[in-house]
């Protein structure tokens, strides 16, 4: 299972078909997605969001802000399917992070930092 992580972390933008993820491990596609879920306790196309949400959250740190050219960098299919991502995993818009990261470069608010401020999800929670 490291290997397919591995993969989907190093081609986060890419689209990667079970298949394909299955032949780097060298595993069946239907073992691959059944030890992938045991080990995790989560989808590995959930992982690949999970990878390409915390990718954009560095490129929105350093100022990135075209969000549909992030979006189709990130391999997602627009903007609004990125903010509605971004959404999901963060409990937050996309507007809110960027208020939070702005108060922190100002040095108001909290010292924790922005990605402090983000909820933590676990692998496997919805």
């Amino acid at each position: 299972m490291l290997a397919a992580q591995e993969l989907i972390a190093a081609k986060y933008g890419e689209s990667l078909p079970l298949s394909a993820v299955a032949a780097h491990a060298g595993v069946s596609q239907f073992h691959l997605s059944r030890a992938f879920r045991q080990l995790t306790g989560i989808a590995m196309h959930r992982v690949q969001v999970v990878v390409r949400l915390r990718t954009a959250l560095d490129r929105l740190d350093r100022g990135f802000a075209d969000l549909t050219e992030l979006a189709l960098d990130l391999g997602l299919s627009d903007h609004s399917h990125f903010c509605g991502a971004f959404r999901r995993e963060f409990g937050m818009a996309r507007s809110a992070y960027r208020r939070l990261a702005a108060r922190d470069r100002s040095g108001i608010g909290s010292a924790r930092g922005t990605r402090s401020a983000l909820p933590v999800r676990r692998l496997g929670e919805s």
